[in-house]
């Protein structure tokens, strides 16, 4: 009985286009979008980030002249690549800033939180479901608050009674208590976002 289902089996033409993962050609490559916005000629994408689950891509802008002080308005743009609207000239959410934004970084596993740096060094923390008002919180302005460009932001698990993930932030330049780090060649330090935020009602 065993040798006569396998001898079926042998004949079965249910695999027959069967490809193993190993053999599937994984080197090329195609182009399904080109994400397109204008901007002013001194602007450029400064960074994008992927969600969680695939689904939507995000891109921010900072513009390359910079003498002193940022005095330029940004955005975040996101494009949502599942929606019937989706319209790779159009994003499908536009989160406008006060400042130029250097660094963008979406929670590891919500899909709909997302984190700016400004180049002021101000933090953003949106959560674009909520499409009324999606800023969740950010840094407040202090004197004695961090000043430089955000050049990286990450996302970290801190294990304890309450599983949550924080921020870090990556700095290219060091503030005045990081000085003593400058002469050892350090190019970046990494902290713990660890001041105030401020929770919107």
């Amino acid at each position: 009985m065993v040798c006569s289902v396998l001898e079926k089996n042998s004949k079965s033409k249910a695999f027959d286009r069967f490809k193993l993962l190993s053999d599937v050609d994984s080197t090329s490559i195609s182009c399904l979008h080109v994400l397109e916005k204008q901007l002013e000629s001194e602007f450029c994408c400064s960074s994008i980030s992927w969600n969680s689950v695939g689904t939507a891509i995000a891109a921010a802008y900072s513009s390359n002249d910079h003498k002193s002080w940022c005095e330029h308005s940004s955005s975040v743009d996101l494009w949502s690549l599942g929606r019937k609207d989706f319209d790779p000239k159009k994003p499908n959410l536009t989160l406008e800033t006060d400042c130029c934004i250097t660094y963008i970084s979406f929670h590891p596993e919500l899909p709909a939180v997302i984190v700016a740096g400004k180049l002021n060094g101000e933090i953003l923390l949106w959560d674009i479901s909520k499409e009324d008002d999606p800023l969740l919180a950010s840094t407040e302005i202090a004197v004695f608050n961090h000043r430089e460009p955000i050049t990286g932001l990450h996302w970290i698990t801190h294990y304890g009674k309450h599983n949550k993930i924080n921020v870090i932030r990556n700095f290219s330049q060091f503030s005045s208590k990081f000085d003593s780090y400058s002469s050892l060649n350090y190019k970046s330090c990494l902290l713990q976002l660890n001041y105030p935020l401020r929770i919107q009602k």
